[in-house]
C-alpha cells in the first residue's frame, strides 16, 4: 500500500511516495544538499515522523538512515567553530521510546548531530553510528591554536557526546569516542599550562602609546628603563593629565606634588597586571581541573572510557602540578617538551584571542624588550 509523506525540515521540503517495494528514493535529492546542517536537520526530522509507527520506523527511518550514513557520511561533518552553537540541555527525540528530553527540540548543528547518533544507536546500527563518529567529529587543530582558550565549551561537547553513546556497546564507537574525548581534554590543559604569565624581571613595561610630545617621549624613556619603579613629571596640567590617560589606572599609581609650578605628577609602576593575570590564570586551572575531577567520577565517563579513564587522572596531576605532562610531556608537532611559554612568546601570541580583540583577560607582554 502506497502512503504520502511529506518532510517538513528548516531548510528545505521533500515530497515523496513510498512503499515498502520502493528504494529510497529521496537521497540523490538529500545528498544534493551539501550543507551539514540541512541533511541532520532531515535525518532528526524523519525519526520523529510517524514515531508510533514500528513498520515505519524500521523500514522507513532505519532504511533511510542506513543509507544516507553508508553513501554520504561526510555531509554530517561537523567543524570546530560549529561547537559554539551547543547549548544545554539537548533536546532530541529516542527513536525507541518515542519520548523528548525537553519540550523543545533544539536545533542548533552539534545538538542535531548528537541527535541523529543518538537515533542511530537506538536503531541497533552499530556500524553506521560508528562511520557517522569517525566522519561527522570535528578535526582537531594545532596545540598553538586560540580555539583552546574555549575550552570550557569544547568541554560541553565531550560531555554531550558521552551522554550521547554512553548506551552503546560497540568497540568501534566507544574507541573513537574515548580517542576524540580524550585529545580533546588534554589539548586545552597543554595550552592553559603554556599560557602562564611570565613575573617581570625589572621594572621595564611596554605601551601602545603613539604621542610624540615631549611629555610622552619622557614617559616612554620611563617606562622603558629596567630599574626605574617611579617616575617624576613637571608638566602643565593638560600633559600631565593626557600622560595619566595614556596609562591602564588599574596597573599604575598616580599622585600630584603640589609644590612649585607647574605641579609634578608622580608615576608608580606596580606588578599588579602579572599579579591579575596569574590570579585569573590560577582560576582557569582549577576550573579545569574540578571539570576534570567530576568526570573521573561520573559513571558514564566510567563506562564509555574504560580503563583508559587513567589518562584524565595523567592530565589532572600535570595540571595541580604533580605529575608530567600528558602526551608523554612532548609536543607532537615540534618535539619539543612541554614548559611554560615566555612573556614574550605569550604576547606574540596573545593578539591572537578573541578573534583579534585585544582584552585585559589576555597574556600581555609585561618584559617587552627584555633577554631571555
Amino acid at each position: 500500500m502506497t502512503k504520502t509523506h511529506i518532510f517538513n525540515c528548516r531548510y528545505f521540503k521533500i515530497y515523496t511516495r513510498l512503499t515498502s517495494s520502493d528504494d529510497i528514493s529521496i537521497l540523490p535529492v538529500l545528498t544534493a544538499y551539501a550543507k551539514p546542517s540541512a541533511a541532520l536537520a532531515f535525518l532528526q526530522q524523519l525519526a520523529t515522523t510517524n514515531s508510533g509507527d514500528v513498520n515505519f520506523r524500521e523500514s522507513i527511518v532505519k532504511a533511510t538512515y542506513q543509507a544516507f550514513l553508508k553513501a554520504e557520511p561526510t555531509l554530517v561533518k561537523l567543524t570546530m567553530a560549529d561547537l559554539d552553537n551547543i547549548s544545554r540541555p539537548t533536546g532530541y527525540y529516542d527513536v525507541v521510546s518515542g519520548s523528548t528530553t525537553n519540550t523543545t527540540r533544539d536545533t542548533t548543528h552539534p545538538n542535531t548531530f548528537f541527535a541523529v547518533l543518538k537515533n542511530t544507536i537506538n536503531l541497533s546500527l552499530d556500524v553506521e553510528a560508528a562511520r557517522l563518529l569517525y566522519h561527522g567529529l570535528p578535526d582537531l587543530p594545532a596545540s598553538e591554536s586560540p580555539i583552546w582558550n574555549k575550552w570550557r565549551t569544547l568541554f560541553d561537547f565531550v560531555e554531550q557526546l558521552i551522554s550521547t553513546v554512553q548506551n552503546s556497546r560497540n568497540e568501534n564507537v566507544l574507541a573513537t569516542v574515548r580517542s576524540f574525548s580524550l585529545a580533546i581534554t588534554r589539548s586545552p590543559a597543554v595550552s592553559l599550562a603554556q599560557k602562564r604569565p611570565v613575573e617581570p624581571r625589572d621594572w621595564r613595561r611596554s605601551t601602545d602609546h603613539s604621542c610624540t610630545t615631549a611629555a610622552c617621549n619622557e614617559l616612554r624613556r620611563f617606562l622603558a628603563n629596567p630599574t626605574q619603579a617611579v617616575g617624576r613629571f613637571r608638566y602643565s596640567e593638560r600633559d600631565r593629565k593626557h600622560m595619566q590617560h595614556s596609562l591602564p589606572y588599574e596597573d599604575y599609581k598616580f599622585e600630584t606634588l603640589r609644590i612649585g609650578s607647574p605641579l609634578t605628577l608622580v608615576v608608580h609602576k606596580t606588578n599588579n597586571e602579572y599579579l591579575r593575570l596569574e590570579s585569573r590564570w590560577k582560576q582557569d586551572v582549577k576550573q579545569m581541573l574540578d571539570r576534570i575531577r567530576r568526570w573521573r567520577a561520573d559513571v558514564k565517563f566510567q563506562a564509555v572510557l574504560g580503563e583508559e579513564i587513567v589518562k584524565l587522572e595523567e592530565v589532572e596531576r600535570w595540571l595541580d602540578g604533580t605529575g608530567a605532562p600528558p602526551m608523554q610531556g612532548v609536543d607532537r608537532a615540534s618535539g619539543r617538551p612541554f614548559q611554560p611559554m615566555s612573556a614574550s612568546a605569550q604576547n606574540h601570541r596573545a593578539a591572537a584571542l578573541g578573534d583579534g580583540m585585544r582584552t585585559k583577560t589576555e597574556i600581555i607582554d609585561l618584559t617587552e624588550g627584555m633577554d631571555d
